[in-house]
């Protein structure tokens, strides 16, 4: 009987020691599982993080990329030029623009006059050059550099800025002497014609006087031409 009642406490005692061992590997796995849990939790959200900054810095970079483009120039857009009407318009140089100018200043005047005195120069040196020292060309080209000496003082008595010699950009190509010398007459024609309208307004005496000596002189040069031309 004694014998029986040890026996019955030992295997009590092994169960009771059984459960308190699986009692307690279970609490271990389950601070192990945690444990684990949060270290993967960690991780990702780690990995949510770079995922974000990652994405953020992409999108910053083609926002910048887009702001870049928008401000580069459009290489098929068409390049357009601005150009001043009279620098490209021969009807607004020399004599051509005084006749169809209706106000005149004395600035426009002189203007007119030295830009026709440097294109009746341009233009007969061109001549020259092409067709030999040929009078009357030859010795015109001397009486034109009088008159633009003539009237550079007057920009200077009033205080009015010289033009630049832009003659080339309205030059003729006459294919013959006899063109050019054609040429020669309707140009002095033409110059002839604007000193008589700057002469009937109200000039200055000193400009009056250069005016009326350059128209004259531009008299004598048509008469060469045409007596040439025959």
């Amino acid at each position: 009987m004694l014998h029986s009642i040890i026996q019955r406490i030992a295997a009590i005692t092994i169960t009771l020691t059984m459960a308190l061992s699986i009692t307690s590997c279970n609490a271990g796995n389950d601070v192990a599982f945690a444990n684990e849990s949060e270290t993967s939790n960690a991780a990702q959200d780690q990995n949510n993080n770079i995922l974000i900054q990652t994405v953020g810095n992409h999108s910053n970079q083609n926002t910048s990329d887009a702001s870049h483009q928008a401000n580069q120039p459009d290489p098929a857009a068409p390049t357009l030029s601005v150009t001043s009407e009279s620098q490209n318009s021969p009807d607004k140089f020399g004599a051509a623009g005084a006749v169809t100018d209706q106000e005149l200043t004395l600035e426009d005047m002189l203007t007119y006059a030295i830009e026709d005195e440097y294109l009746a120069h341009g233009e007969y040196q061109y001549i020259v050059e092409t067709f030999g020292s040929q009078r009357p060309f030859s010795n015109i080209i001397k009486a034109e550099e009088t008159h633009i000496s003539l009237l550079l003082p007057l920009f200077d008595q009033y205080n009015y800025l010289v033009p630049a010699d832009l003659s080339s950009e309205y030059l003729i190509s006459p294919a013959s002497i006899t063109e050019a010398l054609q040429a020669g007459v309707q140009a002095e024609i033409a110059n002839i014609a604007m000193y008589d309208k700057f002469l009937a307004q109200n000039l200055p005496d000193d400009v009056r006087v250069v005016f009326d000596d350059l128209r004259n002189a531009s008299l004598k040069h048509l008469e060469a031409f045409q007596k040439t031309r025959g």
